[in-house]
């Protein structure tokens, strides 16, 4: 048991350090909402949306997004 839960504060602690330094933090996820807020406003009426950005074992990013809409409409496009 005692080896299971070492294991998994290493890798835990080895991901937030290659998050730290690959420099994932709020910043990203805030530009990122602040994108898909715009493009998907454009479409529904959104409820909510949550981002996550997380950089598993391997190093790669696991992005999660979680959106809810109460409306679906046509696109909203600009005229000039």
């Amino acid at each position: 048991m005692r080896e299971r839960v070492t294991r998994y504060a290493y890798r835990r602690l080895e991901r937030v350090l290659l998050g730290d330094k690959i420099g994932v933090g709020s910043d990203v996820a805030g530009m990122l909402r602040s994108d898909l807020e715009r493009a998907l406003t454009s479409y529904m009426e959104l409820k909510t949306l949550d981002i996550d950005i997380k950089v598993n074992e391997s190093g790669s990013f696991d992005v999660r997004i979680d959106a809810i809409a109460s409306k679906i409409s046509p696109p909203k496009i600009a005229k000039n």
